[in-house]
């Protein structure tokens, strides 16, 4: 069968780069090229293009070598709809590719210069699962490398243009402070960034505050450009965090990282001030009426998106590039790969690699081998996570009850279900350890036992008596359904530590095994959160 694809010396380190042909060289005989027209507001960070959408697609696929250093700009985008596909010419050869991918390329070209650009469905021969395994394992460094990385949020609607021009004339309309500017884009303090947002944003704010209607609408419309596909993709995890050179495109509009971050930070910080000024105020400019926007405000809950996972991830990476970072760390920095989806559900851990030194190791080496299961990848890394002592994923093995868990061991974590959070922060976070500078410790024949099973060491503590009745397990529906969870979830604890005082006061009462009130009382606080702070 012919193909398009020559194979790659991967002791070269060889990939391949799309060489995107100019509107000149691709229109069809005949037609006239229309101009490019653009509308740039350059040094704001923001610039609206409008293409020409008319010339057939022409590419060449050329073989470089990382050593190299090639120039060429990344692509980091979503697959999209395979239903309806459309060709493309790739080295003379006609090749199918979704609309989303189609607009993209149309929206990247250029009038009279081509582009290079890394794009996987195209640079990776899907076809040859060892290629495909091979490449995977140097992506990361093709993100890293790249001049830019381009983000495609897909084309306009949803009234994103309107949305993209406003977030960015109220950023540079009111930001005076650069140090503020660096803060909200490498990393800060969360409640210090949020004030001084607050006070540079008082007079906008106060103007949305006057208009709940139109506030509502704007943040709706911000809150559609984070839901969108592009969020969810389990690969853009590792090309959103290692590329030192973010442009987000959406249709028309392409916008700087550093300026799409702290519009970010803006927008949470108007949805902070409309909540905070319509429960806790009684100013005469709220109309009594808005406080019915109450519900819907809070239902805008960016811990339903995997936006803050992104950023929250992108930030902890880049503030020590140095640092050795560990698969465990990645999975609970992003959140969970469960919030991401992806066409192969082996990539939900693969995608994570490449954020970690893990990576080097041979045992959770991308293998994309038909002959390799999905319940043998999160095994094995499963496994691999406990052996370097991480026990704390034994929490994340969730929802056994669904039914596509079957072939995975109950110590297993099934990322293609929802996995909850912890009620507080993730284990790597804390700096509380239950089993304070105890070693941890693999059983002696741990090498000896079938691959479904595990055997660890551990200390016998005491026996349950009783559970309660609520487990920790917050429903995704509703913000204000999820704080009524959290009510029933903290009772229920109330409930048992009440029974174990009533232990204390009877006659035979059990041993205390707290040395002062004190401790009792630190340590009832704890439960709710594991004892994490």
């Amino acid at each position: 069968m012919f193909t398009i694809y020559s194979s790659l010396d991967s002791a070269k380190n060889e990939f391949r780069i799309l060489q995107l042909r100019s509107i000149a060289v691709s229109v069809t005989p005949n037609v006239q090229p229309s101009k490019t027209a653009t509308l740039v507001d350059s040094n704001q960070g923001f610039q609206c293009t409008v293409c020409n959408t008319e010339a057939s697609i022409q590419c060449n696929l050329y073989t470089a070598c990382h050593g190299d250093r090639p120039q060429y700009e990344a692509f980091s985008y979503t697959w999209g709809d395979e239903v309806s596909p459309n060709p493309i010419t790739v080295n003379g050869v006609e090749v199918l590719v979704t609309e989303n991918l189609l607009v993209a390329l149309k929206r990247f070209r250029k009038e009279h210069s081509d582009v290079h650009l890394w794009v996987d469905a195209l640079c990776i021969n899907q076809l040859d699962s060892s290629e495909k395994a091979e490449q995977v394992k140097h992506m990361a460094d093709i993100y890293r490398n790249a001049a830019r990385t381009l983000i495609w949020l897909g084309p306009e609607y949803d009234d994103s243009h309107h949305t993209i021009s406003q977030l960015v004339k109220i950023v540079h309309r009111r930001i005076k402070q650069p140090d503020l500017l660096e803060a909200a884009v490498i990393g800060g303090d969360p409640n210090q960034i949020m004030t001084e947002f607050g006070n540079q944003f008082s007079e906008i704010f106060s103007q949305y505050l006057r208009d709940l209607p139109l506030a509502l609408k704007f943040l709706k419309s911000i809150f559609s450009l984070w839901s969108r596909p592009y969020w969810s993709r389990a690969w853009i995890i590792q090309e959103f965090v290692v590329s030192p050179n973010l442009v987000i495109f959406c249709g028309r509009d392409e916008i700087l990282y550093d300026v799409w971050q702290v519009a970010s930070s803006a927008v949470l910080s108007l949805r902070a001030f409309l909540l905070r000024s319509i429960t806790e105020s009684h100013d005469q400019q709220i109309k009594p009426g808005h406080r019915i926007y109450l519900g819907e405000l809070h239902e805008l809950n960016l811990t339903r998106t995997t936006k803050r996972a992104l950023l929250h991830t992108r930030t902890a990476y880049r503030v020590d590039l140095d640092q050795r970072r560990y698969l465990f760390s990645a999975i609970c920095s992003s959140q969970l790969p469960s919030k991401f989806s992806a066409t192969d559900d082996r990539d939900l851990i693969f995608a994570l690699l490449g954020l970690t030194s893990d990576a080097e190791d041979t045992k959770l080496s991308p293998d994309y081998d038909e002959s390799t299961t999905c319940q043998e990848v999160y095994t094995s890394a499963a496994r691999y996570m406990i052996y370097q002592g991480d026990v704390d994923v034994l929490s994340l093995a969730q929802n056994r009850s669904k039914v596509h868990t079957g072939g995975l061991p109950n110590w297993v974590p099934d990322w293609r279900v929802k996995i909850y959070e912890p009620f507080g922060q993730p284990p790597v976070e804390s700096r509380f350890n239950v089993s304070g500078p105890a070693p941890f410790s693999l059983a002696n024949d741990h090498e000896n036992l079938p691959k479904i099973q595990l055997k660890l060491l551990g200390y016998l503590l005491s026996s349950v008596e009783i559970s309660g009745t609520r487990a920790w397990c917050p429903p995704y529906k509703s913000n204000i359904e999820t704080l009524c969870h959290r009510g029933h979830y903290v009772r229920s604890i109330t409930t048992l530590c009440q029974k174990s005082d009533e232990k204390l006061m009877h006659p035979n009462k059990p041993h205390d095994p707290y040395p002062h009130p004190n401790d009792r009382v630190s340590a009832r606080i704890g439960i709710p959160t594991s004892g994490m702070e």
